[in-house]
């Protein structure tokens, strides 16, 4: 019998002694059950997932259509107010239910949050995942800040 030898990647092993684990190297080992699970979740819970959350997205495309819509361009550049900042808690609910839908039951925070005062800004970098969103929601959905491209993205942008 041929043992099985595994494929060394440049520096997946470590240079200096002792030998250190690459921390961005993980093997995998999905026991039978843990199989058969995935295969009837992705048949069952997925779809259903994709569905609640389409339904909830389609109703917030509307309720954020009309927050934004009749801005002018030096308004864009300024926090909404008025009726339009109402329209944000909506939106949030629907967010928050939306992450619930796809996982996220609880978002703990822990400390105390700093008062607008004390910190007007929050910043979530560096935007490669949809969990800046989370951290947005559980914030309150405060204004947020894109580059001037996103803005032309078909669905997702605000034009």
């Amino acid at each position: 019998m041929e043992t099985q030898r595994s494929r060394v990647f440049p520096r997946q092993n470590s240079m200096l002694l002792p030998n250190v684990k690459n921390p961005f190297v993980y093997k995998l080992e999905l026991k039978w059950h843990d199989k058969i699970k995935i295969g009837l979740m992705s048949v069952t819970v997925f779809p259903l997932r994709l569905l609640l959350v389409s339904i909830l997205l389609l109703i917030c495309w509307p309720i954020a259509f009309v927050a934004v819509w009749g801005r002018s361009e030096k308004e864009q550049g300024k926090p909404m107010t008025g009726w339009r900042r109402a329209l944000q808690r909506p939106l949030g609910m629907l967010g928050r239910l939306c992450f619930v839908v796809m996982g996220f039951h609880v978002v703990r925070t822990r400390g105390e949050r700093a008062s607008r005062d004390e910190a007007p800004l929050l910043v979530c970098a560096p935007h490669s995942t949809f969990f800046d969103a989370v951290v947005a929601l559980a914030c309150g959905l405060p204004s947020s800040v894109a580059r001037a491209e996103s803005s032309q993205t078909p669905l997702f942008g605000s034009r």
